[in-house]
């Protein structure tokens, strides 16, 4: 779904994407070792975030298909540097990269935690499909299956139910199958690799066939 072509909402783009960044960089420069703060406020609809750990920092990968949205991402200010650390803002071809790195050991964690957040909950699911999840050494399998044409075409249109979202610092790629389909979501941190096992295992029960 694409954002209405007016000022204020292509605006709200660049807007929302700068405060995400800003919001985690300046809760990871607090020095609190407390419990991390909520992840930064979601984007608006037409931009999608990829978010990396990396072993001194993080890589946050902000797209998007239409190319307005893309020059507001290109042209928005770089975040605040972290505590002793670095920004580095590439342009992409549909969007940007913004790398966060940190000497001290305290704000790499606080960064990396910021940015990740818990799945969110499945939809209810179509009637009919079977669910099937199997964990992966990074990440979660989900196979969702289906006897009559029309179900199937309804799960290989998109999420409906049988898996949730992939959250920040997750992979999603979604296999066509002859039944419906297969949905593998990874990711490089352990802690996210964790929730999504979870979050795999309590979303919603198989429909009867």
């Amino acid at each position: 779904m694409r954002l209405s072509r007016g000022a204020t909402s292509w605006a709200a783009v660049a807007l929302a994407a700068s405060l995400s960044l800003a919001s985690a960089v300046t809760a990871a420069g607090s020095g609190s070792q407390n419990p991390p703060p909520p992840p930064p406020p979601p984007l608006p609809p037409g931009v999608t975030q990829t978010v990396t750990d990396l072993t001194n920092g993080v890589e946050v990968t902000l797209t998007a298909t239409d190319a307005a949205t893309i020059a507001l991402l290109q042209d928005m200010p770089a975040p605040p540097t972290p505590p002793d650390g670095t920004v580095t803002v590439t342009k992409l071809s549909n969007g940007i990269q913004v790398v966060l790195t940190s000497t001290q050991a305290s704000v790499v964690t606080q960064l990396q935690q910021q940015f990740a957040c818990q799945p969110p909950p499945p939809p209810p699911p179509l009637p009919g499909v079977t669910r099937t999840v199997t964990d992966l050494s990074n990440g979660v399998t989900i196979t969702l299956s289906a006897k009559d044409a029309a179900t199937i075409t309804k799960l290989q249109a998109g999420p409906t139910g049988g898996w949730p979202p992939a959250p920040q610092g997750a992979v999603e790629t979604v296999t066509k199958t002859s039944t419906g389909v297969t949905v593998t979501l990874t990711s490089t941190n352990a802690k996210i690799v964790a929730q999504l096992q979870a979050a795999a295992k309590q979303g919603p029960p198989a429909s009867p066939a």
